[in-house]
């Protein structure tokens, strides 16, 4: 897995979404208008409703253009970020930005840096209630009797359970009621180094950065694995969350707050036992919790960003979900085929990704692979039925 050694081929261009067919124009055209009428369904005022319908008439005419500043935040760098792109549409500028575009100007219309105002907590909470009734049915299933000497199998165990809970994304399946995969299943998995991650972990001695993805079940899933990762001694955890409300589901700091609350509401002994753990690490500070406005800005992972975020050199990242992997590979029409070392924007720390295929954007798969997946399911990339536990060791 040497990552220095690979030459990076010819860069491809951004996806885009001026292809009909593509899954960005699909996005636009069909998620976008979705996710508004589902916040001004649950979010009952006449302003948002307002603003709301305004915004969901003019979708296809957007264009990519600066916002004005806002208490409390920086779109100066979220404007600083989309300034090669000004003035095009969202289906020419790329597709990433194009999406950060789009929350941004949600966040803007709705007066989120003034009021504060999760507009869609409704549908975080739904899912939230969901991922606690599940763990509660299944305590003997999910939970470990020693969480100090966390064995190879649980910790398998957790990689699997943090990655299938990347499937419960409330933006991109039903946006009424989040999807719970229960189901390890391995010949869903098509990338899988959970024995180089484990063997690379015993030894390590330093910070896991985790950069979150969704609330909901995916976070509590997320908290399971922490659990198990602080079974190192040597190791402290800094969870990194969004600074605004993203993606529908993307964990900001009081979804964090709700969860863990409502994992300490629980009575059975495993869960209490879990919760104890996580706990007694947020107050010895092996927990910590940060955020950045980088995260609500178009701009793409490099060194300069990762030190931005206090990552130090060597220091281990665990990723998850679509969007977070798409930052590391610019979101660029890579062939499926690059060798993802090669295509990685950072070579700096090793990385663990942890993710379901949600967009079209994937390295490091064999031809007979790909030649497989498009003959069995041609939405692969997009379906969110096959993921990866791929760990590029620096």
């Amino acid at each position: 897995m040497g990552r220095k050694e690979l030459k990076r081929p010819m860069i491809p261009d951004y996806i885009r979404s001026s292809d009909p067919d593509s899954f960005g124009h699909y996005t636009i055209c069909s998620r976008f208008p979705r996710i508004i009428d589902d916040i001004i369904d649950n979010n009952k005022l006449p302003a948002i409703q307002h603003r709301l319908k305004a915004l969901g008439g003019v979708l296809a005419d957007l264009k990519i253009k600066k916002l004005t500043p806002q208490k409390n935040t920086d779109f100066e760098l979220f404007n600083t970020s989309i300034e090669p792109f000004l003035n095009q549409s969202i289906f020419d500028a790329p597709f990433f930005t194009a999406e950060m575009f789009f929350y941004q100007l949600l966040a803007h219309e709705l007066d989120y840096y003034t009021n504060g105002h999760d507009y869609f907590s409704t549908l975080k909470q739904k899912s939230l209630a969901d991922a606690i009734r599940f763990i509660t049915g299944k305590p003997d299933f999910l939970f470990p009797e020693n969480w100090d000497a966390a064995t190879a199998h649980a910790m398998a165990q957790s990689l699997r359970f943090a990655l299938w809970g990347n499937l419960a994304d409330l933006s991109l399946f039903t946006l009424s009621k989040s999807r719970q995969e229960t189901s390890f299943s391995e010949e869903r998995l098509l990338i899988d180094h959970s024995k180089e991650f484990t063997s690379f972990f015993q030894s390590y001695k330093g910070t896991v950065h985790i950069f979150l993805d969704n609330a909901g079940y995916e976070l509590v899933s997320d908290l399971y694995l922490m659990a198990v990762l602080l079974s190192n001694p040597h190791c402290k955890i800094r969870a990194h969350v969004k600074p605004m409300p993203m993606f529908v589901s993307d964990v900001t700091r009081n979804d964090w707050q709700l969860t863990l609350a409502s994992i300490g509401d629980l009575s059975e002994a495993p869960i209490r036992n879990w919760y104890s753990i996580l706990g007694s690490a947020l107050a010895d500070h092996r927990i910590s919790l940060t955020t950045d406005h980088f995260w609500s800005s178009a701009y793409y992972f490099s060194d300069y960003w990762l030190n931005r975020l206090d990552i130090n050199a060597n220091e281990l990242i665990v990723c998850k979900g679509d969007l977070n992997y798409r930052r590391f590979f610019e979101d660029r029409t890579w062939p499926n085929t690059t060798p993802t070392e090669a295509a990685v924007t950072t070579s700096m720390a090793p990385i663990l990704f942890l993710r379901t295929l949600k967009s079209e954007m994937m390295t490091g798969l064999s031809p007979s692979t790909i030649q497989q997946l498009h003959i069995t399911e041609p939405d692969w990339m997009i379906s969110g039925n096959y993921g990866i536990i791929q760990f590029l060791k620096k």
